[in-house]
């Protein structure tokens, strides 16, 4: 008789978040299994373990809670596509926050797009923004554009350039969080999509 491997989330076709974060759980200190594989448009590859994407998104989640961020708080992530986005997102499910991601701004449409930003950010309630550290300067800066401070009054207040934190993808997974149990006995939105009228 063969043995019985153990099912992956989503095998059945229908994905639960629960299911997500117990597979996780079970699979994060193991690192030499399953990779992530980020497919960028010039055809690169980056890879990395499921138990390292685990222990990146404890840090992260580590990281939101000393800022304050509870169930039930959106935080708006700011992501280039990359590992550093699924560390963040996998980070609020463990937490029970509403991940609400948004495209960054390129730097050369500021104006416009801080605008589109800064609409998503108070539309969604969004108290804090997450991006990736190497984004960090240029998203307080459209921010700071957005709230108005730099730029007049032409701009919409919405959130305070210090309310943005810059992640890494590393750190020890220490977070804490809510475990899978917990978050079965539980409804709340892990997710918040905007889309643009524009394109």
């Amino acid at each position: 008789m063969e043995p019985s491997r153990p099912r992956a989330p989503c095998e059945s076709g229908v994905c639960h978040l629960v299911e997500l974060i117990s597979f996780l759980a079970r699979h994060g200190q193991r690192t030499s299994e399953a990779e992530h594989v980020f497919l960028d448009d010039d055809g690169r590859e980056t890879k990395q373990t499921v138990g390292k994407i685990w222990t990146w998104s404890g840090g992260v989640a580590r990281e939101l809670r000393r800022w304050g961020a509870a169930k039930g708080d959106r935080v708006l992530l700011v992501y280039p596509p990359g590992l550093d986005f699924v560390a963040a997102l996998i980070a609020c499910f463990r937490l029970g926050v509403t991940a609400v991601p948004a495209y960054p701004p390129n730097p050369k449409n500021l104006k416009q797009q801080a605008a589109v930003l800064g609409s998503i950010a108070k539309n969604a309630g969004a108290s804090i923004a997450l991006t990736d550290s190497s984004y960090i300067w240029v998203a307080r800066y459209a921010a700071t554009y957005a709230a108005g401070k730099r730029f007049g009054r032409s701009a919409k207040q919405w959130m305070s350039p210090s309310r943005w934190l810059g992640s890494k993808a590393d750190g020890e997974d220490n977070a804490g969080g809510r475990s899978a149990e917990d978050l079965a006995c539980d409804s709340w939105p892990a997710w918040l999509r905007w889309y643009s009228t524009s394109d």
